[in-house]
């Protein structure tokens, strides 16, 4: 039986992790509305070993599909704020948003299946604000593809009409340069980021709009699940992992 002990320990407690790793993605689903694929499937496990006999269950911090689901999911837990995401820092560069600040969808943003604001309608925006660094300048609108975009023209009565779409950064009580709305004049509409059409561009509507530190209260109970799983499970997966050694071995 103690000869067994090592291994029926490294089976059980990787076992018990993938009872954990499963209970967590269910977590997920039930903590948030609609959640994507992605962070469903960001619970991991890393299996115990014989010369690392421990399982470990975590978030994946992997970065190649945009903000890793360890940054955003962490205030979900523990509350508190959120880490900024890619486009936010791109318009923290540009000067378009202060550096304690995030934006949130508003009512001209269009949002996917999941109620994310569409990743096409952010890189639009920061092609239009030209808020690409070094790396994405070339995907930073020209004068040309900006008038592209925008299709000025003139209504039956000759009044100049944007039949397109055109974006600008307002700061209420501010006046900001030249992507400023009214090239400077003193800015009453809410901080953020508006699309504007018709004629003289008076069709206007908020896409983003810019708050200060977002507070998080917690939802994502990771560890209380984590806990409750391996009190309940370990010990009949060490039970049944020393039944098959014992077998195996007899």
């Amino acid at each position: 039986m103690n000869r067994d002990l090592p291994f029926a320990s490294v089976v059980a407690l990787t076992q018990t992790g993938r009872k954990i790793r499963d209970a967590e993605r269910i977590e997920i689903q039930r903590a948030f509305d609609k959640p994507t694929r992605y962070t469903i499937n960001s619970v991991y496990l890393q299996p115990a070993t014989p010369a690392k006999p421990e399982a470990v269950v975590g978030l994946k911090a992997d970065t190649s599909k945009g903000t890793p689901a360890v940054k955003y999911l962490a205030p979900e837990v523990s509350g508190g704020g959120r880490g900024w995401k890619r486009f936010e820092k791109a318009l923290q560069r540009i000067g378009a948003m202060l550096p304690d600040e995030y934006a949130l969808p508003a009512a001209g943003a269009k949002l996917d299946a999941y109620g994310n604001m569409s990743r096409a309608q952010i890189i639009q925006i920061l092609s239009y604000l030209r808020a690409f660094g070094e790396q994405g300048y070339r995907a930073n609108a020209t004068d040309k593809s900006r008038a592209r975009r925008e299709r000025v023209g003139r209504s039956a009565n000759g009044f100049k009409t944007v039949n397109g779409v055109a974006y600008f950064v307002a700061r209420r009580g501010h006046r900001i340069g030249a992507r400023s709305w009214m090239h400077g004049r003193m800015q009453t509409l809410s901080s953020g980021v508006y699309a504007k059409r018709g004629i003289h561009g008076s069709d206007i509507v908020p896409v983003l709009v810019f708050v200060r530190a977002p507070a998080y209260q917690p939802r994502f109970r990771f560890f209380e699940v984590a806990d409750q799983i391996a009190r309940a499970e370990f010990e009949g997966e060490l039970t049944r992992a020393l039944a098959r050694y014992s077998r195996a071995f007899r």
